[in-house]
Parts: structure tokens; C-alpha cells; sequence
């Protein structure tokens, strides 16, 4: 049983789909240790810049490039959390695709099967009402007996495929389920991303603002100062 799943479940191109995934974790798990490479940067940044930014005068221009370094860090880890999820978004689209191919042609040759076995099962009720007609002294009987016999067999190795087939389709449903639980996840966090790439902009957009603001009301000068003469 397990043999005919494995033949009917490869012809399907379920394992095609399979050594597909196999190799792209991978390059996913590169652009994951990227991101979070970039996202303890920035933490690191944001951490320390208001601190950074006590320290300044108004007008210092060291503020407002304070602000606009962690503005850069966060659109660099923002932007690699984007690419990662990009690239999961089009690994789970294509387990999906894959998945549901699969059931698909499951479905098909289940079909096909079925077909066949009603085809055999007129062939035997034909064959049989041929051999009620004839009597028991006809040479025929013997050949139709083989027939049926023959048809029979055929019969029970389809009710076997048809077997190790439900058994896939069992399989590939439950697949199916988690490609497509998979692709929805990807998709609420690839939108997680973008939201947070428009309210962090805005955030350090509005910071450089105030900046700006706070030096136009004080007028404060970073100039240096000359030194007193002595009197």
C-alpha cells in the first residue's frame, strides 16, 4: 500500500514540489539573519538617540543628522524585513500552487479509476448475461468464465489504487490546508511591514520637524564662540 502511494503521489509531481522547498530555506534563512541583523542596528540607534539628541543645541546640525541616521537604519531594516517576506510570500504561493495541482490530479486519475471500474463492472453484468443464455454443455462457458475472472482481478487491483489514492488525497488535503494557512500568515506579515515602513517614516519625518522647529523659535547657534580678550 505504502509503494502505490509513493508511485501515485510521484506521478503527481508531489515530490517535483517537495525538492523544490527543500533548497529554498536557505537564501529565506540569509534574508531573515539580514534583517535581524539590520533591526538590532537601528535598535541600537533609536535606543540612544534621544539621549544623543539632549545633549545638542537646537541648531546643532548634528541633530537633525542624528535623527536622519536612524531614520536610515530603520528604512534598511524595514526594507529587509520587506525582501524576506517578499521571497516567503513567493515560496508559500508556489507550496500552494503545488499543493493544490497536486489534489487536482489526484482527483483526475480518482476519476479515471472510477470510470475504468464501471467500465469493467458493464463488461462482467454483459459478460455474464452472455453465459446465462448459453448451455452448460457450450464450449463458450470456459472463455467467459476467463473474461470474467480476468475483469474481476482488474477490478480488484483498481479498488487497491483506488485505495492508496484516498489515502494521497487524505495527505495532499492536509497539505493543502497548511500551504494555504501558510501563504495567509505571509501575507498579514509582508503587510505588517509596509504599515510599519509609512508609521516609522512619518514618526522620524515629524522628529526632524520638530527639530527644525525648535531651532527657528531659539535661533541658537552651533558657531563657536570667540574668546574674550583679557582687559
Amino acid at each position: 500500500m505504502c509503494a502505490r502511494i509513493l508511485f501515485l503521489l510521484s506521478l503527481s509531481g508531489l515530490f517535483a514540489a517537495v525538492e523544490a522547498q527543500t533548497s529554498a530555506p536557505a537564501g529565506l534563512g540569509l534574508l531573515q539573519q539580514n534583517a535581524e541583523k539590520k533591526t538590532t542596528a537601528w535598535l541600537n540607534l533609536h535606543a540612544t538617540f534621544e539621549d544623543n539628541l539632549s545633549r545638542l543645541l537646537p541648531c546643532d546640525a548634528r541633530a537633525v543628522k542624528t535623527i536622519e541616521d536612524v531614520n536610515r537604519s530603520s528604512d534598511a531594516r524595514i526594507e529587509a524585513w520587506i525582501t524576506y517576506t517578499a521571497q516567503w510570500r513567493s515560496l508559500a504561493a508556489t507550496e500552494s500552487r503545488n499543493a493544490k495541482r497536486t489534489e487536482a490530479e489526484l482527483n483526475a486519475q480518482s476519476g479515471v479509476l472510477q470510470a475504468e471500474k464501471l467500465q469493467l463492472e458493464n463488461q462482467i453484468a454483459d459478460l455474464r448475461t452472455r453465459r446465462a443464455a448459453l448451455p452448460a454443455t457450450s464450449e463458450a462457458l470456459k472463455p467467459l468464465d476467463q473474461l470474467i475472472d480476468l475483469n474481476s482481478q482488474r477490478i480488484a487491483a483498481i479498488s487497491d489504487r483506488t485505495a492508496a489514492l484516498d489515502a494521497a488525497k487524505q495527505s495532499v488535503a492536509t497539505l493543502v490546508s497548511a500551504a494555504e494557512s501558510r501563504a495567509a500568515a505571509v501575507d498579514k506579515e509582508a503587510a505588517q511591514w509596509t504599515d510599519q515602513a509609512a508609521r516609522w517614516r512619518a514618526y522620524y519625518a515629524a522628529r526632524i520637524s520638530r527639530a527644525k522647529t525648535e531651532c527657528a523659535i531659539t535661533g541658537q547657534s552651533t558657531a563657536p564662540r570667540a574668546p574674550r580678550k583679557k582687559q
